[in-house]
């Protein structure tokens, strides 16, 4: 305990006593989309395990959500992807908030083609831009900012148009396209239920920026929500390490089974007992888990 209380006074949090019943009511927030949403109630959830009431604020689009957080209308965010993807929003304000927690450690914008199509990586599709379909199809910009707006540059280094579709029409249009063995190129990202939910797409090896960058998925806390939160608050927050693999899990849940964001939390919860009580620092003895961690293997499911 000596050492974490350390550790803060390091980073420049303040350390302050337990926060009283009616301090203990906090705004959070996380983009419209479903990947954020589920990994959003997770957090969620434990806040809510040690007495806060939580307003959520996860129906709205990036561009929507990131000015009320710089207003001081959200107490913190859960899956700010820096430090690229979420920037454009957050880069001028970086003295009104502090970096608590990383919730997933990859949300990147990739290219995709079919596996047939040949490419491995984006400067092998620049050479052989000639054998693809003009277009670059991309999710719209509600659902991914970034794919957009990375898109667009690369549709414009390859002489390409870009179209931006909902997650949906993008579905069906890849699958439809694939069927025809047709070659073509789209942006999308990880994680998200559609890398489950469509087989046959190869992501290629980003080596041309800007696809040679990466994010994580960061929890950010604005610098006067700070006193809402005691000590034990902020080492759970910065514990909450949900991944990729856990989210995506969610977020077909959410998208193929027609679940809300947060039961599909509760079920991710709920089958992953020991992950969630660690995230408290609440261990048992390994040797009579064995039987609950069979029960949690089986939690995935066919995609």
């Amino acid at each position: 305990m000596t050492f974490m209380r350390l550790s803060y006074a390091v980073l420049g949090f303040p350390l302050i006593a337990a926060s009283t019943p009616s301090e203990k009511h906090l705004v959070v927030g996380s983009p419209g989309v479903s990947f954020h949403q589920v990994a959003n109630w997770v957090v969620v959830r434990a806040l809510e395990s040690v007495g806060y009431t939580v307003e959520v604020v996860d129906n709205i689009p990036h561009r929507e959500m990131y000015p009320k957080f710089v207003a001081g209308e959200i107490d913190m965010v859960t899956g700010s992807d820096l430090p690229f993807n979420h920037a454009p929003w957050l880069w001028n304000h970086t003295d009104d908030f502090v970096v608590m927690g990383t919730v997933n450690e990859a949300t990147d914008i990739v290219v995709g083609v079919p596996s047939y199509a040949g490419p491995s990586s984006v400067s092998e599709l620049l050479s052989a831009k000639g054998d693809f379909t003009p277009e670059l199809l991309s999710l719209d910009e509600d659902t991914c900012p970034a794919c957009v707006s990375m898109g667009q540059d690369l549709a414009d280094s390859l002489g390409f148009t870009l179209r931006q579709v909902t997650p949906s029409v993008f579905q069906e249009e890849v699958q439809a396209r694939m069927g025809a063995k047709e070659k073509f190129a789209l942006a999308w990202y990880v994680p998200c239920y559609l890398q489950a939910q469509i087989s046959g797409i190869a992501n290629l090896a980003g080596d041309v920026a800007p696809w040679t960058h990466h994010n994580a998925g960061k929890l950010i806390v604005r610098r006067d929500s700070l006193e809402k939160l005691d000590s034990e608050t902020r080492a759970l927050l910065g514990a909450m390490f949900i991944g990729n693999a856990a989210i995506q899990q969610m977020d077909v849940l959410v998208n193929r089974d027609g679940v809300e964001p947060s039961a599909a939390a509760d079920s991710w919860i709920e089958a992953n007992q020991e992950m969630w009580n660690s995230f408290f620092g609440r261990l048992q003895n390994p040797n009579m888990l064995k039987p609950q961690a069979d029960k949690a293997a089986t939690w995935s499911f066919e995609v």
